[in-house]
């Protein structure tokens, strides 16, 4: 036996398992490479998952109503008169405090208080006949009688006479108020001039091109015309004086007129009933029209009490509506709305600030007396206020087919920048939800009436899965069942896919 012969059998016998080794490396690195690759895709598929998904999480949140408003004030009245007349006086302006009772406007009362001196003359004139009637004639008390109307009469004349020389001076001063009014607007264009000539004679004798001399003449025509200016304004102030004091004595006049008249009256009843004793009939209607005569004097008094303009309440002015001289009629608007008509209110008169809120129908069983709100204005946004339910309306308000009901709140803070007229959004804080599950508001779809949510089904694409839903909180919804704690829903489609593609694909299932 040769071992020379061996040899090639032992060198085939070594290379066989060096082959093998070469053919399973190659396939561990082929089946390497297939399963990275896998894995890499499974993680890219996890993180698109992530980046559309959001997982369902459980908390505690309190019930919120949201709800708009507007701020106004608590108490808000037009103040009108009760008589139509023209305003005489006002003692206040917009933006005024005011208390209850207190006068902030005073109406024309000359005529009535003519008819509170007819009505007490009158009264007189009943208790003289009453009296005479009850007592003897005399003729002596019908002598005076007689008397006293003859004397009334000259009064009457004379009261006359005078208020004619009133309006007569009255007519008089207002010419030489118009007479002062032109007389310093001549004297102002005069003085302009002058003012105007010097400027330009100054320039001119900077540069040398006029003397000293000259220039002094334009100054002493200056002065001149601020002389005759100041003494324009000061004949004017006077002549406005004297229309001032003429006007008064026009009014006094007025006043003596009605008084003498009222006095003529009772003198001339005086004159009338001195007769003989009256008969107990007689007497017990004079009686009567001593009654009668007091119940007019008594309303006639009410009426001229009515010319002082009352605040019913304590509060601010919030608007003037009329000025002095201007003709007020009597308005039976209960409240103002911002704005009324200057013919028909005085003032505009509100108390306090309160925001008249609007809750939609659905939210209204949430909201109770004394719930804690959270007020939000336009004006600061950077701000929040408090304040509490005060009211609730017992019927509801329909607007554009929205049903709503309005809600009254009492602001708590920031009554110092609230302004009424703002448009607030509001927060109502309702109920505790102990370990409530929620889901973003944007996540839950509907499907034939039914809600429900996306989410990953086979191969990770979205599918639709029903759920029961509960309140709304901010941007998220409360799920009663369905879902649980951990789960991912889709909030954002993957790209390519549409809602309607998805819910249809769920039907043929």
């Amino acid at each position: 036996m040769q071992i020379p012969l061996l040899q090639p059998v032992v060198n085939n016998v070594t290379q066989k398992p060096k082959t093998w080794l070469i053919g399973l490396l190659a396939v561990g690195l082929v089946g390497g490479v297939i399963g990275f690759q896998g894995i890499r895709r499974q993680r890219e598929s996890e993180d698109k998952l992530t980046a559309l998904t959001v997982p369902v999480q459980s908390s505690d949140v309190a019930l919120q109503v949201q709800g708009t408003g507007t701020i106004q004030p608590i108490r808000n009245v037009n103040v009108s008169p009760k008589v139509a007349g023209r305003v005489q006086q006002l003692f206040f302006d917009q933006g005024d405090q005011v208390r209850s009772g207190q006068v902030i406007a005073k109406m024309d009362d000359q005529d009535v208080r003519a008819e509170v001196a007819q009505s007490t003359a009158n009264l007189q004139s009943a208790r003289a006949r009453l009296l005479t009637l009850r007592s003897p004639s005399r003729s002596e008390a019908v002598a005076q009688a007689r008397a006293g109307v003859v004397q009334a009469n000259a009064s009457v004349d004379q009261a006359l006479s005078e208020a004619r020389r009133t309006q007569s001076e009255v007519t008089s001063a207002q010419s030489e108020v118009i007479r002062a009014n032109g007389a310093v607007a001549d004297a102002q264009a005069k003085l302009d001039l002058a003012k105007t000539k010097l400027k330009r004679q100054r320039q001119l004798a900077a540069a040398g091109a006029i003397s000293q001399n000259s220039l002094d003449e334009f100054v002493q025509q200056a002065k001149s015309a601020e002389e005759s200016m100041i003494q324009a304004k000061a004949q004017r102030s006077q002549a406005q004086s004297r229309v001032a004091q003429a006007q008064a004595q026009v009014k006094q006049a007025a006043a003596r007129v009605a008084q003498v008249r009222a006095q003529r009256d009772s003198a001339q009843a005086q004159r009338n009933q001195q007769n003989t004793l009256g008969s107990a009939g007689e007497i017990s209607q004079a009686q009567a029209q001593v009654d009668v005569a007091a119940a007019q004097l008594q309303a006639a008094q009410n009426r001229l009490n009515e010319t002082a303009i009352r605040a019913p309440f304590d509060g601010v002015i919030t608007q003037r509506y009329a000025t002095v001289g201007a003709f007020v009629t009597p308005t039976t608007q209960a409240s103002a709305a911002g704005s009324g008509a200057t013919s028909t209110s005085i003032f505009g008169l509100a108390n306090g600030l309160e925001v008249l809120a609007r809750v939609p129908e659905v939210d209204i069983a949430r909201i109770r007396a004394g719930q804690v709100v959270e007020i939000r204005a336009d004006a600061y946004p950077d701000q929040k206020f408090e304040g509490t339910v005060q009211r609730i309306a017992p019927e509801a308000v329909n607007e554009q087919s929205v049903t709503y009901f309005q809600v009254r709140v009492k602001i708590q803070t920031g009554l110092d920048k609230l302004r009424s007229g703002m448009n607030v959004d509001l927060n109502f804080t309702g109920d505790q939800l102990n370990n409530a599950t929620l889901v973003p508001t944007v996540a839950i779809v509907t499907k034939k009436g039914q809600a429900g949510v996306l989410v990953p089904g086979k191969d990770n694409k979205p599918e639709f899965k029903p759920i029961e839903i509960g309140a709304s909180v901010k941007d998220q919804t409360q799920v009663l069942s369905g879902i649980a704690e951990g789960d991912r829903i889709f909030q954002e489609l993957p790209p390519g896919l549409k809602l309607d593609q998805i819910l249809k694909k769920d039907e043929k299932k």
